[in-house]
C-alpha cells in the first residue's frame, strides 16, 4: 500500500517526457516569456497578433478586450522536434512539437 501511494506521488510530481528542456531546465505552462528567453534564448520566429474576447455578448452591456497573442517557434536542428510555444499576455499556455527541426 505504501508503495502504491508513493507511486502515485512520483507521478503527479514528474515532468511529462514531451516537455521542453533547454540547458537542463523546464519551460512549462505559466512562464513568464522573459524566464522562456532566459532558458532557450530567443525564438527563431515569432507571429504575433492579437484576440478580442467578448464578455455579455447577448447581455446589456458588451464588453470587448483585446489581449496580445504570440506564437514562439524554435529550431532545434534535425535530431530534434521543432517546438511551437503559444503565449498569451506574455505567459506560456500550450506547447506544441510540430515536426523535426532543419539544418
Amino acid at each position: 500500500m505504501r508503495r502504491a501511494l508513493a507511486a502515485l506521488l512520483l507521478l503527479g510530481a514528474a515532468t511529462p517526457a514531451l516537455a521542453l528542456r533547454c540547458n537542463g531546465r523546464v519551460v512549462d505552462a505559466g512562464d513568464h516569456a522573459i524566464q522562456i528567453t532566459e532558458r532557450c534564448g530567443e525564438p527563431f520566429w515569432i507571429d504575433a497578433y492579437t484576440e478580442v474576447l467578448v464578455r455579455g455578448e447577448f447581455g446589456p452591456r458588451e464588453v470587448r478586450v483585446e489581449r496580445p497573442v504570440e506564437a514562439w517557434y524554435y529550431n532545434f536542428g534535425p535530431n530534434r522536434l521543432m517546438r511551437r510555444l503559444l503565449l498569451v499576455d506574455d505567459r506560456l499556455v500550450r506547447e506544441d512539437s510540430i515536426g523535426y527541426g532543419y539544418a
